[in-house]
C-alpha cells in the first residue's frame, strides 16, 4: 500500500525526492556504513540544509562519519541508536518535536 508521500509510478526519482525533502517537516536519516558511503545521501542531506530542513540522524552502526557527511550532519542532533531503537522511542520522540 502506498503512502502519501510514495513516489508514483512513472515520477521521476530526483523530481520526488527533492520535492518530499522541500515540503518536510524534519529529515530523518538513518545512518548507517551504507548511508555513510553513499552519494545520493550525501546530496539529499545537502539538500535538506539547503531548503533549510532540520536533519535528526539516528546511527545505527559503528561507523565514523565521511569528513563530508561530518560536515553536514555537524549542524544538527543524532542519536546513537546501534543497539536498536528499543527503549528509546522517547528520545527519538523528543528529538522530533525539539526540531
Amino acid at each position: 500500500m502506498d503512502g502519501p508521500r510514495d513516489l508514483k509510478e512513472g515520477t521521476d526519482p530526483a523530481a520526488g525526492t527533492i520535492d518530499g525533502i522541500r515540503t518536510s517537516d524534519l529529515v530523518l536519516l538513518i545512518f548507517s556504513t551504507s548511508a555513510n558511503s553513499s552519494p545520493y545521501v550525501l546530496r539529499e542531506i545537502e539538500r535538506a540544509i539547503a531548503y533549510d530542513r532540520p536533519v535528526l540522524s539516528l546511527h545505527i552502526d559503528d561507523v565514523v562519519p565521511s569528513a563530508s557527511i561530518e560536515y553536514y550532519l555537524n549542524l544538527w542532533q543524532w542519536l546513537e541508536v546501534r543497539g536498536g531503537v528499543e527503549g528509546k522511542q522517547g528520545q527519538i520522540l523528543a528529538a522530533v518535536r525539539d526540531n
